[in-house]
């Protein structure tokens, strides 16, 4: 090993699936996201943050018209 040279930085853009941390570095990835877009989407960070488990988002209404704002785009 040189200790003359400068340190090489490496970033991880993509999940490994597999691996012992996967599925808490999706969920981690999922509820970040979903906390950036609250001002945007606030029903469906909602459902983000308190509706996921594991790789599936356990959300329901009682009727249509207040489900459809999950569905929304801006």
């Amino acid at each position: 090993m040189n200790s003359d040279l400068a340190p090489r930085i490496f970033k991880l853009t993509l999940l490994t699936l597999g691996i012992n941390s996967s599925p808490f570095l999706a969920i981690g990835t999922a509820q970040n996201h979903g906390k950036e877009s609250k001002k945007i989407y606030p029903e469906a960070s909602e459902a983000v943050e308190n509706d996921i488990y594991v790789d599936e988002i356990l959300a329901g209404e009682e009727n249509e018209s207040n489900a459809f704002p999950l569905l929304k785009l801006p």
